[in-house]
């Protein structure tokens, strides 16, 4: 953990996500990270930077587990109409 606000933070995690046979360990710990830090909207900011820190797995891991994860429909990426981006 990076700092003292996380040490009392949990996530609990939907049995389909461990027992789901597509996934990697690596596919894994970045869902349940988004699905830990999204807001009331269901949108989390955390870029491949701040995932590979936190999870402790290289970015191109992340990029890859990413990719899997938007292919099989489990994460969504929206671009902001304000700043395209």
């Amino acid at each position: 953990m990076t700092n003292n606000d996380n040490v009392h933070r949990y996530l609990a995690v939907p049995f389909w996500l461990i027992e789901h046979p597509e996934l990697t360990q690596a596919e894994h710990y970045v869902y349940a990270y988004v699905l830990g830090f999204d807001n009331a909207k269901k949108q989390c900011f955390a870029g491949v930077t701040h995932l590979a820190a936190a999870l402790r797995l290289s970015e191109r891991s992340i990029i890859r587990a990413r990719l899997k994860l938007k292919q099989l429909g489990l994460l969504v990426r929206r671009q902001d109409s304000r700043t395209g981006r």
